[in-house]
């Protein structure tokens, strides 16, 4: 029978303390999630800095070889395929410097992230376009664009300014653009109405097709004459029909054909190759029309082009005959093939006469061309004259008679 009087003990939590120990598990919760995203974003900005450092290497040494503008950016792309954060090269818009720019955005906490690792080595940074003296974390929006210059060495020049990247020809009266998306003209980054002409990082009062002598003078793009004493900074305005030459500070003509001057050293490598009538050979802007042979490929780099029968010797851009009976000493490589059946290549950098009994055996020899005369055959590097020793295969290797 029931008691009603017997007390039964129970035991449990109530509603409220429940609560609270939800409570504290949610804090809890958030509190280790947002320090997770904190800790994989320092993560990925490690990363992407270590990126860009591999990538600013690669480049300098490509630099340093003198590889084009072109081999660099296949080697950035290649870097590209095994990285989260692409990027591209700038390793044009000034000569002591090149820029690394993201492909992709990143997001501001990635940013932030990026900006508090106070990253050295970058000579500058831009976000999201605009110059900074260094990345701060405050200036970091929802989605960032970066672009990190380095000098050349991979040093940090406290003293060195970014002077492309400025237009500071005229102080104050003129506003601040970028180049480093290429060589272009910005109107609007000029206050002053009289200057409104911002090429390649400098304001002229000279329109298109003139340029400034330095002396407030404008004169315009001659294409058969050369100017001295021109200020380098204005040469842009001058594109395909001048070229600017800082051996002797002058803007010569894309066609002047004064015979003392056929060849400009320490030529501009843009304003050359922007001349349909010349070339460049290393640092040399030449007149084809003045070489026999000479013509440019499609970059605008000179290349030698001798008609069949007819080589260049030792890089002189003069073509010689093919001759049978003699030999040339330093012989450029590539201009081999234009004497095949009457001349073979060795390795000592020498064209040989198929004919040429002076040498009979020539090791280290091309086996192709070698196979291409008649009178010789190949056995095992050594081009040799046949006789009454040696005989030919349908191969053109050598057989013993």
């Amino acid at each position: 029978m029931y008691n009603k009087n017997v007390k039964i003990n129970e035991s449990g939590r109530s509603m409220v303390e429940m609560l609270g120990v939800l409570a504290v598990m949610g804090l809890l919760t958030i509190i280790g999630i947002a320090g997770f995203k904190i800790a994989m974003n320092k993560a990925k900005a490690n990363s992407l800095v270590a990126d860009m450092n591999r990538l600013a290497h690669i480049v300098v040494m490509d630099k340093f070889s003198g590889y084009s503008e072109e081999a660099i950016n296949r080697a950035v792309e290649e870097h590209n395929q095994d990285t989260e954060y692409p990027a591209t090269c700038n390793s044009t818009f000034k000569s002591t410097m090149f820029s690394l720019t993201l492909k992709n955005p990143i997001d501001k906490e990635m940013c932030e992230q990026v900006a508090n690792l106070g990253w050295a080595v970058p000579q500058g940074v831009f976000l999201n376009e605009v110059e900074k003296e260094t990345l701060q974390a405050e200036d970091c929006t929802d989605s960032n664009t970066l672009t990190w210059v380095f000098m050349d060495d991979l040093s940090h020049c406290p003293d060195c300014v970014l002077s492309d990247t400025k237009c500071d020809t005229y102080g104050d009266e003129c506003g601040s653009c970028s180049d480093l998306r290429g060589f272009t003209a910005d109107d609007t980054q000029c206050i002053s109405p009289d200057k409104q002409h911002c090429v390649h990082g400098s304001c002229t009062t000279c329109a298109e097709d003139y340029f400034d002598t330095g002396n407030g003078n404008c004169i315009a793009c001659y294409t058969d004459g050369h100017h001295d004493h021109v200020q380098e900074s204005t040469k842009y305005n001058c594109l395909g029909k001048m070229f600017w030459s800082s051996s002797g500070n002058r803007m010569i003509g894309c066609n002047d054909t004064d015979p003392n001057v056929p060849a400009w050293p320490a030529a501009d490598e843009i304003g050359c190759k922007a001349c349909d009538s010349r070339c460049l050979r290393g640092t040399t802007c030449y007149l084809m029309s003045a070489f026999i042979g000479f013509s440019r490929d499609k970059n605008g780099n000179c290349v030698t082009k001798c008609e069949t029968g007819y080589f260049e010797m030792n890089d002189n851009q003069q073509c010689y005959a093919c001759r049978n009976d003699t030999h040339y000493d330093r012989t450029a490589e590539y201009s081999k093939h234009n004497c095949l059946k009457s001349m073979f290549y060795t390795g000592d950098k020498r064209m040989v006469g198929c004919n040429d009994t002076g040498m009979a055996n020539w090791p280290n020899s091309d086996e192709y061309s070698c196979k291409e005369c008649d009178e010789r055959c190949y056995d095992n590097g050594t081009c040799r004259l046949m006789g009454t020793t040696y005989g030919k295969d349908a191969n053109g290797n050598c057989t013993t008679n």
